[in-house]
């Protein structure tokens, strides 16, 4: 399990929907979440047309706002809070998007977070809420409880034994969704998989958040069985592919967002495993987000064309690696 996170759709009763509101409702629910983020201690509020392009673009790889929100920053706000875990996202889908993050599978923690923050701005903010539906969402999906819950889970073993395929088949069959890394496609080569719910209609939070968790538990078993096999069958294919992963790291000059991507997550399960050292694994956890395009170049300190962020990529990591490169 790498993290888990919880979203609960809010509108305010008496505005249109985000998408059909004009500046002056707009405005007010930006009131509403700048206001309501001054009252706790150590949160923040920025609105998103006075952030540059690299801050959204790290925003996106921290899981505080999508690519779609980045790109269309009319008057949406962000309201976080000094550890980023917990977040409002004003004016995007809904008035608000109230956001849990936590490591590993955490999820009945994550809602009880989101509840409680949830609870503390309905007592400022009177939601729009109908008796039989429950909280009305601009996507008919969201109607009802509100609540998205993910978990974010790295299944490598499960994609080198070719049981991947299965495993997604059967969590889409029970209503789940399955993407990537950022919650997009799910053919990443780097194995990050996020299973999330699909209707928040006709049951509890809680009901939600058991289903999605059973699930998640489910695919980890699979996974652990695979890892087994992995070592038991083709333990010196595995070896060759990590030694050849902490190489290419070691010694790359020019290395893509993908491709660096999959070399991390195969020394990940190299760590897991016990076969690459374990003072490794906060590297590899560290570098899996700090390679990525927005924390990159923000690094460095401006916007660096493709080839350029291959070439700073490279260094980033063989700076990391190089020392030890003869050893796992």
């Amino acid at each position: 399990m790498v993290s888990s996170r919880v979203r609960l759709a809010r509108n305010r009763s008496g505005l249109p929907f985000p998408g059909s509101a004009g500046t002056t409702d707009l405005n007010r629910v930006i009131e509403d979440v700048r206001g309501f983020s001054q009252s706790l201690p150590r949160w923040s509020f920025e609105r998103l047309t006075e952030v540059d392009a690299l801050k959204r673009a790290v925003w996106i790889e921290r899981g505080l706002i999508s690519r779609e929100t980045a790109a269309h920053p009319r008057s949406i706000g962000v309201a976080k809070s000094g550890d980023e875990s917990l977040s409002i996202l004003a004016n995007d889908e809904d008035h608000f998007r109230l956001q849990v993050i936590r490591g590993g599978l955490a999820l009945d923690d994550a809602l009880k977070a989101a509840q409680d923050l949830d609870g503390k701005l309905s007592r400022r903010v009177q939601y729009a809420l109908h008796p039989a539906w429950g909280y009305l969402t601009t996507y008919p999906t969201n109607v009802g409880t509100g609540l998205r819950v993910s978990v974010l889970l790295h299944l490598p073993a499960l994609a080198l034994t070719r049981e991947i395929a299965e495993v997604l088949h059967a969590v889409v069959h029970v209503g789940l969704t399955v993407g990537g890394l950022h919650g997009h496609s799910a053919d990443s080569p780097s194995a990050f998989f996020q299973l999330s719910n699909q209707i928040s209609l006709g049951r509890t939070e809680e009901e939600i958040a058991r289903h999605l968790e059973g699930v998640a538990r489910q695919a980890v078993d699979r996974e652990e069985k695979a890892r087994e096999k992995v070592l038991r069958e083709k333990r010196v294919m595995l070896e060759d592919k990590l030694g050849r992963a902490l190489g290419i790291l070691a010694g790359c000059r020019f290395l893509d967002l993908e491709d660096a991507l999959e070399l991390l997550s195969t020394l990940r399960l190299g760590v897991d495993l016990g076969l690459v050292s374990a003072a490794r694994a906060r590297q590899v956890r560290e570098l899996t987000l700090l390679i990525q395009s927005g924390h990159l170049q923000t690094k460095v300190g401006k916007i660096l064309p493709l080839e350029e962020q291959d070439r700073a990529r490279a260094e980033l990591v063989r700076r990391g690696f190089k020392l030890k490169a003869n050893k796992l």
